[in-house]
C-alpha cells in the first residue's frame, strides 16, 4: 500500500502536534509544509525532515505528489482551502471548528461528495481515554439514561502554560475570522464534542 502524501499547510504551534501524528507512519508521510511565512515554514520543513515548502497554497494544490492537506489554519479561511482542496482532488483534514457556520460547512461538505473526496474534522477530546470509557460506560447500560452532560473547566496561566505568540492570538480577538470568542469557538469546540459524543444530539 502506498502511503499517503500529505502536505500540512499552516505551520503555526498547533502544527508541531500534528506532525508528531504522522511521524514513523507507514501509512502517510509528510511531504510538504506551506506558510506564508515562508522562512518559518523552511524551518519547520527542516526540523521534520520534510523536503517540499510551499508559501503559496495554490502551488500545494497544483503538486500532484500531494494527495492530502492538513488545513491548519485560522477559522475564517477552512471553508475557501477546503472548497479550493476538493476542487483540486485533495483529501482534507481541517482543523476545528469546521467552518464559521452551518452554511459554510454544508458547501464543504458538498465540495467533498461533489469530488469524491475525504473531507475530516480533526477532533481529539473525543479520543481521550477518560471519555472513550464513559461512553463505553454508557453504551452498555452501566450508568443509565444520559439526560444532561455538564462540564466545568478551569482556564488561566501558569508556569507550565503553552506559550502562545502575539501573532497566533489576534485572529482569534477578530471575530469575522475566528467566528466568536475563544470559549466557544476554540476551546469551547472540543467541550461541545464531548459533550455530543457522550449524549448525541439535542
Amino acid at each position: 500500500m502506498n502511503p499517503l502524501r500529505v502536505a500540512i499547510v499552516g505551520c503555526g504551534r498547533i502544527s508541531d502536534l500534528h506532525y508528531l501524528g504522522y511521524r514513523g507512519r507507514e501509512d502517510a508521510r509528510l511531504v510538504a509544509v506551506c506558510d506564508t511565512n515562508k522562512a518559518h515554514a523552511k524551518k519547520k520543513a527542516k526540523e521534520w525532515g520534510v523536503e517540499k515548502v510551499y508559501s503559496d497554497y495554490e502551488q500545494v494544490l497544483a503538486d500532484k505528489e500531494v494527495d492530502a492537506v492538513e488545513l491548519l489554519t485560522p477559522h475564517h479561511l477552512h471553508c475557501p482551502m477546503t472548497v479550493q482542496a476538493a476542487g483540486a482532488g485533495k483529501h482534507i483534514s481541517v482543523q476545528k471548528p469546521m467552518a464559521l457556520c452551518a452554511s459554510e460547512a454544508d458547501e464543504m461538505i458538498a465540495a467533498a461528495d461533489k469530488a469524491g473526496v475525504v473531507l475530516r474534522v480533526y477532533e481529539t477530546f473525543a479520543y481521550y481515554a477518560p471519555a472513550v470509557r464513559a461512553r463505553a460506560m454508557i453504551d452498555a447500560g452501566e450508568i443509565g439514561e444520559v439526560r444532561a452532560v455538564r462540564m466545568h473547566i478551569s482556564t488561566g496561566t501558569g508556569d507550565t502554560a503553552w506559550k502562545v505568540p502575539l501573532s497566533a492570538w489576534l485572529w482569534r480577538f477578530n471575530e469575522k475570522q475566528c467566528g466568536g470568542g475563544p470559549l466557544v469557538f476554540d476551546h469551547g469546540y472540543h467541550l461541545f464534542s464531548v459533550g455530543y459524543y457522550l449524549g448525541g444530539p439535542v
